[in-house]
């Protein structure tokens, strides 16, 4: 069997398509990094350590976690 080569695919949308569409990946890539930063943030902060600490007292955990 011989392999064909691709076709380039045809431009069926315009620059204003692919502008927008840049522009929304943009977007939510941006906001993607922002979620994770917020978390992080949330995550290393010294309440954030005193609350997991309080959760694994309430999970009963040994009071060695104090």
């Amino acid at each position: 069997m011989v392999r064909q080569t691709l076709r380039p695919a045809k431009q069926d949308y315009t620059q204003v398509d692919e502008n927008l569409f840049r522009e929304q990946i943009t977007n939510f890539m941006n906001e993607i990094d922002n979620r994770v930063t917020n978390i992080e943030n949330i995550k290393t902060t010294t309440s954030a350590k005193s609350v997991r600490r309080m959760q694994l007292l309430l999970l009963g955990a040994p009071k060695w976690t104090n």
